[in-house]
């Protein structure tokens, strides 16, 4: 109806969207950005048959900001994975004991940027190595430099865009 080139979703919305029945005009849709919580390699590989290479994962956390972007070309050589690196953005994989991980092996994700926040304003703040925050995820970098989300460093699951913890 309106002719949007542009949408910001989280991933659950494009399940929505698939659920619609029937064929409407997508034809302007030339940006879908996601972020807000994990996007399901079926989910991302499906949404794009169906609306076309639009789709644009955005991975980062609340601390830290972006850390990495899937775009299409991505996600269809590898629909796992959280993209590449962002310029200006500084990725750590550490072991327990915060020592770098060798090459292709799973770290815990440490990330930063100019767009890096400070702390929390209770005085609380993430795990930090140097100038660089813990996203509470563990992953890996690939051969083919891409990121790819292992599973999480924390107790914390995401449910509908909200942050819960099991405690």
């Amino acid at each position: 109806k309106h002719k949007a080139d542009t949408i910001a979703a989280v991933p659950v919305m494009c399940q929505r969207m698939l659920d619609v029945d029937g064929e409407f005009d997508t034809s302007s849709l030339r940006i879908v950005a996601l972020s807000g919580s994990a996007l399901a390699p079926t989910l991302a590989t499906r949404f794009m048959d169906r609306f076309g290479d639009v789709l644009y994962n955005l991975y980062g956390s609340t601390e830290v900001a972006y850390v990495s972007v899937a775009g299409p070309d991505d996600l269809r050589a590898a629909p796992n994975t959280q993209g590449r690196v962002l310029r200006g953005v500084t990725v750590r994989l550490v072991d327990e004991d915060d020592e770098d991980v060798p090459d292709g092996e799973i770290g815990r994700i440490f990330a930063g940027s100019g767009m890096s926040f400070e702390g929390y304003t209770s005085g609380e703040d993430k795990a930090r190595l140097g100038n660089l925050a813990s996203i509470g995820d563990l992953g890996r970098i690939a051969e083919d430099g891409r990121l790819y989300v292992e599973g999480r460093d924390d107790d914390m699951i995401v449910s509908g865009g909200e942050n819960v913890f099991p405690a």
